[in-house]
């Protein structure tokens, strides 16, 4: 699930009312809710876990630079920042999150796939066929890296507070025909680390710059103090 608000307070606010569990829901997690938005009234300075393997591997030089500015900028104003390698698991990850993705959605639009498959985008399409003509033992081996890369990508956030990396290789698109490449984000969605994305600036081409912060999942009140902080060090 994702959202857009103006602002960390209202991203807060949303959080606090949809996190927690559900009795309609029995595969959500039975814990106590932080108060995130009262956490973000006096923030303290979060130690940060920079990513720049991988991420600056495919990233262009100006999303580059800008993420070396905001790094800058972060340690200027009293976070704790250090560069953190990615573990070994990530080498599979976003190809395994493809494969379990495309299972996963064929098995829910199969139904309606059959009767019209027409009527889906290109895009989707593909994805639903990639779903349907994978085979078990492939879905399950890409389950099983899935589940070590969980494990991996959490012991690395409980390093930090939040992970940093860009949000997306390029600026956004400023047409909007698309929500552009989304390997940045594949990782993120695939381990179940809550995300979340603050715009940095309008690159050369008119579009915004945005970098992630990720925090050990079910402590969401460390990604939101996190993204007070680095806001701030952003008007700053």
């Amino acid at each position: 699930m994702g959202w857009m608000t103006r602002t960390v307070e209202d991203a807060a606010l949303l959080l606090q009312a949809m996190a927690g569990p559900d009795e309609n829901d029995p595969v959500t997690a039975d814990y106590l809710v932080p108060d995130y938005a009262g956490a973000l009234a006096n923030p303290a300075a979060p130690r940060i876990g920079v990513i720049r393997q991988f991420f600056y591997e495919h990233a262009d030089e100006e999303t580059r630079q800008h993420t070396d500015k905001i790094v800058e900028r972060l340690a200027e104003s009293g976070a704790e920042v250090e560069e953190l390698p990615l573990p070994s698991s990530m080498e599979s990850a976003i190809q395994d999150q493809q494969i379990i993705m495309a299972v996963e959605g064929s098995s829910f639009h199969e139904p309606m796939y059959r009767r019209q498959a027409q009527d889906y985008q290109p895009g989707i399409r593909g994805m639903i066929k990639r779903g349907l003509d994978t085979d078990a033992v492939t879905y399950s081996r890409a389950m099983e890296r899935r589940r070590l890369f969980i494990s991996d990508t959490h012991k690395l956030a409980q390093r930090v507070d939040i992970l940093l990396t860009p949000s997306m290789p390029t600026p956004s698109l400023p047409d909007l025909t698309n929500t552009g490449n989304t390997m940045f984000q594949g990782p993120w969605t695939s381990c179940g680390l809550p995300a979340i994305t603050v715009p940095f600036r309008v690159g050369c081409l008119g579009a915004a710059i945005g970098h992630s912060a990720s925090g050990v999942l079910l402590w969401g009140s460390r990604v939101a103090v996190g993204c007070q902080v680095v806001r701030r060090s952003i008007r700053g």
